[in-house]
């Protein structure tokens, strides 16, 4: 300690390095946190998260909660110019997680169910994922505004898990 943490950041680059050559000053830009060796062949197979020395900036090492930071050319990810900051910063790494979950460990497909328990921040694009791979989606939660939130993302199944304790059998009937 001190150890400075973030995982979750967007901003304006301001500087970039001599051997960078897919971004440029003034870029809008926020990150995939997670680092790997970017040469092997599971850091290539978009399976980093297997590498024994995969890590995430701000959990393993020092990342960006400070005016300015620096990030590999190859996790830095351009946004379109008209796209607002403050709507991407916690994304990328709300993604990672539930894309390495559902996809690279899970291998969801077409016609798979997937459940989910409540509407959160790594839920919401863990319904997304699936759902773009054709998978059926189960959310259980209990507020009026996730699950709102929940059917706006297009879940199939939006149960309230307060007035429906077998969602089991509920999904089963609604698929009878």
């Amino acid at each position: 300690m001190p150890h400075v943490i973030g995982a979750d950041e967007s901003g304006i680059i301001k500087e970039i390095g001599s051997d960078v050559s897919t971004l440029k000053i003034g870029y809008k830009v926020t990150n995939s946190p997670g680092i790997s060796c970017v040469k092997c062949e599971i850091s290539l197979s978009g399976r980093q998260i297997l590498h024994n020395q995969f890590s995430i900036k701000g959990e393993h090492e020092w990342d960006k909660f400070a005016e300015f930071f620096k990030m590999p050319e190859i996790n830095v990810l351009k946004l379109h110019k008209s796209f607002p900051l403050d709507n991407v910063a916690a994304a990328p790494l709300s993604f990672l997680t539930a894309y390495k979950m559902l996809k690279t460990l899970g291998d969801t497909k077409p016609g798979d169910f997937i459940y989910i328990y409540g509407a959160g921040g790594v839920s919401s694009a863990a319904v997304q994922i699936p759902k773009h791979f054709g998978a059926k989606i189960i959310i259980t939660t209990s507020s009026p505004e996730k699950i709102d939130k929940a059917k706006k993302l297009g879940d199939d199944y939006v149960i309230n898990y307060k007035e429906v304790k077998d969602f089991i059998q509920y999904v089963y009937k609604k698929n009878n």
